[in-house]
C-alpha cells in the first residue's frame, strides 16, 4: 500500500514538472566558440523557446552587451508551430579583456494571452575565455607565405548550393506567412485624442500635466513611465499612422525605421522605451535623474519630429501652389 502511494506521488511530481516546463519559456545563450584570441569576433545566439501565442520583446541593445563590445546585431528569426514558438537572434561581439569574460543574465519581456500583465524570463549566464597572442621572441623572423590556391570541387560546393536553396525556400515561406498575416483584420485603434487639436500641442500639454502630477516623486515609477509612453504612442499613431498602442517597443522602432529619417529622434525614443520596459516589466527602479531625463527626452522627441512634419507640410503646400 505504501509503495502505491509513493508511486502515485512521484507520478504527480513528474506531471507537474512537465506542465510547468511547457508553460515557462527558456532563454538559451550559446557561442560559436569558447576559446578565442583577444579582439576576435564571437557570434552569440540568443534563443527564446516558448508558446506560440507569446508576444516577446527582445532586449534593446546599444554598443555593449555586458562586458562585451557589440559588432553586429542580426535579425530575429522566427519558427512557429501550433503550440511552440522559437525566436533566434545572433549578436556578434568581441572583448579586449583577457581571461574569462562573463556575460550576465539578460531579461526578456513577454506577454501571454489571457494575462493582463507581462512576464520576465532571464537568459542563461555565459563565460568565454579570451587569450592573448603568444610571441616567440627567440625565433628568427620569417617571410610571410603567400596564399595557396586549391581548386574547388563540386563536392565542396554542394553544401553551399543546398544551403542556398534552403535559404531561398525559407524566404519564400516567410513571405507567404507575412502576406497571410497582412490579410487578417487588424484590431481597430481606440481613439485617445482630440482630432481638433494638433498632435504636437496635445502631446506636449499631456506631458506637462503628467509632470505636474509628480507621480514618480510618490514612488509610483511604473505608473509614471506607463503614462509617459502612452502619450508618446498616441502621438506616434497620429503623426506616423502607426497602431502604436498595439505594438511592442521593438515593433514600434522597426516601423519607424522607414518613416522617421532622423537617427537622433529614433535614438531618443529607444532610450525612453528601454527605461519604461525595464520599469514596467523587470521590476527596475529608475533613479531621479532617469525619471527626469525620460520626460526631457519625450519633449525633445515631440519637438524634433514636429519640426520635420511641419517642414513636409510646408513643402507640400508650396508644390501645390506652383502646380496651380
Amino acid at each position: 500500500m505504501n509503495s502505491m502511494k509513493i508511486f502515485a506521488f512521484i507520478s504527480f511530481l513528474l506531471i507537474l514538472s512537465v506542465n510547468l516546463y511547457s508553460q515557462n519559456p527558456q532563454i538559451k545563450v550559446s557561442a560559436d566558440t569558447n576559446n578565442v584570441l583577444i579582439g576576435e569576433h564571437v557570434k552569440l545566439t540568443f534563443e527564446y523557446l516558448g508558446q506560440s501565442d507569446d508576444k516577446v520583446t527582445f532586449p534593446i541593445l546599444g554598443d555593449t552587451l555586458g562586458p562585451y563590445d557589440i559588432i553586429e546585431i542580426g535579425n530575429i528569426d522566427t519558427s512557429k508551430s501550433d503550440r511552440n514558438l522559437i525566436l533566434k537572434r545572433i549578436v556578434t561581439v568581441t572583448s579586449f579583456d583577457t581571461g574569462m569574460v562573463f556575460l550576465p543574465s539578460i531579461p526578456f519581456v513577454y506577454e501571454r494571452q489571457d494575462y493582463d500583465t507581462a512576464f520576465v524570463a532571464n537568459s542563461d549566464e555565459l563565460a568565454l575565455y579570451f587569450a592573448t597572442v603568444q610571441l616567440d621572441t627567440a625565433a628568427d623572423l620569417k617571410d610571410i607565405k603567400g596564399p595557396i590556391e586549391i581548386p574547388i570541387t563540386f563536392a565542396e560546393m554542394l553544401p553551399y548550393i543546398l544551403g542556398g536553396l534552403g535559404v531561398a525556400l525559407l524566404i519564400v515561406a516567410i513571405v507567404v506567412l507575412l502576406k497571410r498575416r497582412k490579410r487578417k483584420v487588424k484590431t481597430p485603434i481606440i481613439e485617445k485624442y482630440d482630432p481638433t487639436i494638433p498632435a504636437d500641442l496635445e502631446a506636449l500639454q499631456a506631458l506637462k500635466e503628467l509632470e505636474n502630477k509628480k507621480i514618480w516623486q510618490q514612488g509610483r515609477h511604473k505608473f509614471y513611465h506607463s503614462d509617459l509612453t502612452d502619450i508618446l504612442r498616441t502621438y506616434i499613431h497620429r503623426i506616423y499612422d502607426i497602431n502604436a498602442h498595439e505594438l511592442t517597443s521593438d515593433e514600434i522602432l522597426s516601423e519607424l525605421q522607414s518613416k522617421e529619417p532622423s537617427p537622433e529622434a529614433l535614438d531618443i525614443l529607444q532610450k525612453i522605451l528601454s527605461i519604461a520596459d525595464l520599469t514596467k516589466f523587470a521590476k527596475f527602479t529608475p533613479s531621479d535623474t532617469q525619471n527626469h531625463d525620460s520626460m526631457t527626452m519625450a519633449v525633445a522627441f515631440v519637438n524634433q519630429t514636429k519640426s520635420r512634419i511641419m517642414l513636409e507640410t510646408s513643402e507640400t503646400s508650396t508644390e501645390e501652389k506652383h502646380n496651380v
